[in-house]
């Protein structure tokens, strides 16, 4: 595996994330159609995924190859979890992209695929971050930590207390877990990198800040883009 790519992939889920990104550029904040890769600086393209793990796994399957050289960061909106100590607005770098809730409920409660036997990637139900990477990100952000990736979001108090509990993640999202497996089975460096624009629970009792989450994001990759953080020098 390349150290550092010379090419990156930046992938969001849906055209209101790639959106506030081309703004920060002064590019045309027209997004691209689903899975069509667009130039928006330098060494770097954006897709637009859409929503869920068989979308990202998709569209990253689809959009590059090892021969590329083309390393993935997914990036996006994603839910705070209960006791995270995170604010609406923070930035969070993934150590690890989590599948949360792949596996089975059983009467003496959860199982992943990799306690049954069937590790979704290398002995783990986790993506591992490439270390370069997480190292050269860890400036932009208030936080490091896993990242759970959902089928379901947490939308009553209990759930959001469940994938807190069994993954320690300090958020979730819906396709960074999935587009980090394509990115490792292919060889290619990978990072996940989310905004907290929501507190996750009983959805009456939610708080959104989801305008200023967005306007944060596009200005910080931004700054990683103009500052060519993850190209090989």
């Amino acid at each position: 595996m390349p150290d550092l790519p010379d090419q990156l992939l930046l992938v969001v889920a849906w055209p209101l994330e790639a959106e506030p990104i081309l703004r920060a550029l002064e590019l045309d904040p027209e997004p691209p159609p689903f899975w069509v890769r667009r130039e928006v600086a330098p060494g770097c393209d954006l897709v637009v995924s859409g929503v869920s793990k068989s979308n990202a796994a998709g569209c990253v399957a689809h959009c590059v190859g090892p021969e590329k050289d083309t390393g993935i960061l997914d990036v996006g909106l994603a839910g705070v979890l209960p006791g995270a100590c995170a604010h609406l607005g923070d930035l969070v770098l993934a150590t690890r992209s989590i599948f949360a809730d792949e596996g089975i409920e059983t009467p003496a409660g959860f199982q992943t695929f990799n306690e049954m036997g069937f590790a979704l990637l290398d002995g783990s139900d986790e993506v591992p971050i490439t270390p370069a990477w997480r190292h050269r990100l860890s400036g932009f952000v208030e936080h490091e930590g896993p990242i759970a990736t959902v089928s379901t979001c947490a939308g009553t108090d209990a759930q959001a207390a469940r994938v807190r509990a069994r993954t320690g993640a300090i958020c979730e999202a819906c396709e960074g877990a999935a587009a980090g497996l394509v990115a490792h089975r292919l060889g290619l460096p990978f990072a996940e990198l989310r905004v907290l624009s929501n507190t996750t629970g009983d959805r009456e009792h939610q708080r959104w800040e989801a305008r200023r989450a967005l306007d944060r994001m596009g200005e910080v990759i931004a700054r990683i883009l103009r500052g060519r953080v993850l190209v090989r020098r």
